[in-house]
C-alpha cells in the first residue's frame, strides 16, 4: 500500500504512516536450535494461481535431483482452487512422497509445522494471513520472492534470502544454501526472530495504532464539520495507510488501548 501511494499519488515518504501487521511473539516462539532437523521445507498459505506454487514445485524438483537426501521433503499446508492442479504437477515432476499436502483443520498445529521445518518458502505475493510473520517469529529462515510487501518483511541475508520472482533456478539455489549451510540457517533464524521482536511485535503495533487514532481524533476536533476518515489519501490532509493492512486483532487491541487511555 505504501509503495503504491508513493508511485500513484506522488506522496513523499514523510507523509505516509506505515505500520506493519503484528504477531503475538509469546505464542510463536523459536524452537531450541537443532542441527539434525529433517530437510523439510514449508509453504503455508492459500493454494491459488497467485501463490505461484508451480514455481516452488519446479524448484523443489530441481533441488531433489541435485541432492541425495532421503529426508528431503516439501510440506504444502493450505487450501484453495488450485490444489488438485498442484498435486498433479507434483506427480508429473515425480516428487512422490517427498511432497506432502496438508489440509488446514482445527486439529492442525501450525506451530509444530513451523518448528519442524528448516525453512519457510514464500514463492508469491502475500495475499492473506500472517504465515510469513509467524514463521519469522518462530525463528524460521524465509526464502522468498522479491516482491512488493514481501521485501518489506524479509531482509535479504539477515532474516532470509530473496530471489527474483518466477525464477525456479534461483529459488532452488537459495533453498539449497539454507538446507546445506547450518551456520547460515542458524544466523538467518536468529535474525528472523530479532526482526520480529523489533518490527512485528503485536503489542508495539497496537500501541502505534493507538497513537495514530489519537492523531485522527485531534484532526476531527480541529475540523468538526468533516467526518474523520479512517483511510485518507488526500494530498492536503493526513495520510493514514496503517489501517488498510492492519489485522482485526491488532486493530482491536489498538482500539482497546485507546479506550483505556481515555
Amino acid at each position: 500500500v505504501a509503495s503504491e501511494a508513493r508511485s500513484l499519488l506522488g506522496l513523499p515518504p514523510e507523509r505516509i504512516e506505515q505500520i506493519p501487521d503484528g504477531v503475538e511473539l509469546g505464542h510463536f516462539k523459536p524452537r531450541p536450535w537443532r542441527e539434525d532437523l529433517p530437510s523439510r521445507l514449508l509453504y503455508l498459505g492459500p493454494l491459488h494461481e497467485e501463490a505461484r506454487l508451480d514455481v516452488l514445485l519446479r524448484a523443489f524438483a530441481q533441488l531433489r535431483d541435485e541432492r541425495a537426501s532421503a529426508d528431503l521433503e516439501l510440506v504444502v499446508a493450505g487450501a484453495g482452487p488450485r490444489r488438485q492442479a498442484y498435486e498433479e504437477l507434483g506427480r508429473t515432476l515425480g516428487l512422490g512422497s517427498s511432497l506432502r499436502f496438508v489440509a488446514p483443520n482445527v486439529d492442525l498445529d501450525y506451530q509444530d509445522l513451523l518448528r519442524d521445518a528448516r525453512a519457510f518458502v514464500q514463492p508469491g505475493p502475500i495475499t492473506s494471513g500472517h504465515a510469513l510473520l509467524e514463521a519469522l517469529a518462530t525463528g524460521l529462515p524465509a526464502v522468498a520472492a522479491r516482491l512488493p510487501g514481501v521485501d518489506e518483511l524479509v531482509d535479504h541475508e539477515q532474516s532470509g534470502l530473496l530471489v527474483p520472482p518466477d525464477d525456479a533456478d534461483a529459488l532452488a539455489a537459495a533453498l539449497g544454501r539454507v538446507l546445506s549451510e547450518a551456520d547460515l540457517r542458524k544466523r538467518l533464524g536468529e535474525g528472523a526472530r530479532a526482526q520480529a521482536e523489533e518490527r512485528f511485535d503485536h503489542e508495539r503495533s497496537a500501541d502505534r495504532h493507538v497513537d495514530l487514532f489519537e492523531q485522527l481524533a485531534v484532526v476531527r476536533d480541529e475540523r468538526p464539520t468533516q467526518p474523520p476518515p479512517l483511510l485518507s489519501l488526500r494530498r492536503d490532509g493526513p495520510v493514514v495507510l496503517a489501517a488498510a493492512r492492519a489485522s482485526l486483532r491488532t486493530t482491536g487491541a489498538a482500539l482497546g488501548g485507546l479506550l483505556r487511555r481515555k
